[in-house]
């Protein structure tokens, strides 16, 4: 077993760890840049030019979370609070319930750590789909003298008659323990917003921490990209290792990221498990999932042309290299296309409109906009189901109205092989004038072989 209290972390750490890896310049300053150089002519000059560079480039870079998680060796996995730093470690002194109307409020858990504070509360009792639009949303920490909104998407949770949340929020100083959770209105409540006082105590030594291992040398692949057949475009240039692990009791949890700056690509999504495997030094496969609670901070985190997530193995392999396989990626390539379509002064619920209209989208691919559907789910807004098919491996699309800045949309469904939906939403009522839907990236998926190790200790 190697769960050990934090304590116990930090001693190890001071005895072993420090001696092992004395010299962490050459780490830092590869994952910081390469290929960067600056001629000088002095040698005093050389080294007060690379004094002041580096001491400014330490500070800099230490102040922006995503590339200081980039150059940091991490302490612990706390259960719930994610990757921690070697820090002190503050929880919630007891879980505080609030309970309104019928409606109940708890607030279970705060980790409150120098890299970020955690926050995990349930609702009971709420009424999906009633009230006013604004209630139901993410709660802030208010500090006295400001307020935290979270960092990125919470892990969200919902059943029939509620819902979990945990947020991360920025880190608070150290010498604030007091602070509350606001949580806007919750139908089907009239209390307007929920204050909630945490308070805040040091973390019992006896805490659950895991020991994070780092990839003393995490590899970038070379990939075997292939162009997709038919297209120039390929997934040449991206990149995955495995930068650390976290030895759970009963498997482990692999950190991996996908890097694809300098291509051609906007984003890449989390692996699909079909495309993604794990085997063992005899090439077994280990059964593993996407740890989605430990991921979506780290997806918050990465920088552009990067995501990382994290897999929870379900088994404890014996000793040896493990091997992860990534066959197929889903890339989203940023386009300038578009297509028109007139809904008329007074569409009617279900009406649809045929278009047939072709759109070259770049890099050989194209789409064919088959047909346009009106619908009024609800009183306050409309929508656009656009239904569309390709022959060239286009398998979704992004929608945009430019005249119109709260249209917003989103993936529909696949209903067969070359042929998918977007939905685009309007507040009512829809404009009358002839809309120009602008198609502002497509996503496909790219072949290749890419493969990362990691050998547990």
């Amino acid at each position: 077993m190697n769960k050990r209290n934090y304590s116990q972390i930090l001693d190890d750490a001071a005895r072993d760890h420090l001696a092992k890896n004395t010299d962490l310049a050459p780490q830092i300053l590869k994952r910081i840049q390469k290929g960067k150089s600056v001629t000088m002519h002095s040698r005093r000059k050389v080294f007060a030019m690379t004094f002041l560079v580096l001491l400014a480039l330490a500070f800099t870079t230490w102040q922006v979370p995503a590339v200081r998680a980039a150059i940091q060796r991490w302490f612990g996995y706390v259960p719930g609070a994610g990757l921690v730093s070697s820090d002190q470690i503050r929880v919630l002194a007891d879980p505080v319930v609030v309970e309104q109307e019928g409606v109940t409020l708890t607030v279970k858990q705060v980790w409150a750590t120098a890299d970020k504070t955690v926050v995990q509360y349930s609702v009971e009792g709420w009424e999906r789909g009633s009230g006013d639009a604004g209630c139901d949303q993410i709660g802030l920490l208010r500090l006295d003298d400001r307020d935290l909104a979270v960092m990125e998407a919470p892990t969200m949770i919902g059943w029939e008659d509620g819902y979990e949340i945990v947020g991360a929020y920025a880190a608070i100083p150290a010498d604030i323990d007091m602070l509350t959770l606001v949580v806007p209105c919750m139908a089907p409540t009239s209390a307007g917003d929920w204050e909630v006082p945490l308070n805040l105590i040091a973390a019992p030594e006896n805490m659950t921490v895991y020991p994070v291992i780092e990839n003393a040398a995490p590899a970038e692949t070379v990939p075997a990209a292939q162009p997709q057949k038919g297209t120039d475009l390929s997934a040449e240039g991206l990149t995955l290792v495995i930068d650390r692990a976290a030895e759970m009791d009963d498997g482990y949890l692999l950190f991996a990221t996908m890097t694809w700056k300098n291509t051609g690509l906007g984003w890449v999504d989390i692996p699909d498990p079909a495309a993604l495997r794990l085997t063992d030094a005899n090439g077994k496969l280990i059964p593993y999932h996407v740890d989605y609670q430990a991921t979506n901070p780290l997806m918050g985190a990465a920088p552009a042309g990067q995501i990382t997530f994290a897999l929870q193995t379900e088994t404890k392999p014996a000793a040896g290299p493990l091997t992860l396989t990534l066959d197929t990626i889903s890339a989203h390539i940023i386009t300038d296309a578009g297509f028109t379509v007139d809904p008329g002064s007074d569409p009617e619920s279900g009406q649809s409109w045929t278009l047939d209209q072709d759109i070259e989208l770049g890099y050989g691919y194209s789409l064919r906009v088959k047909q346009v559907t009106y619908n009024l789910p609800d009183a306050d807004y409309v929508q656009l189901n656009v239904r569309m098919e390709s022959e060239s491996g286009v398998t979704g699309a992004s929608l945009q109205d430019p005249a119109d800045p709260m249209a917003s949309s989103e993936a529909g469904d696949i209903s067969e092989a070359g042929v998918f939906t977007t939905n685009l939403y309007y507040p009512t009522p829809l404009p009358q004038d002839p809309l120009s839907i602008a198609v502002t990236s497509f996503t496909v998926n790219l072949p290749g072989n890419w493969q990362a190790t990691w050998a547990p200790e």
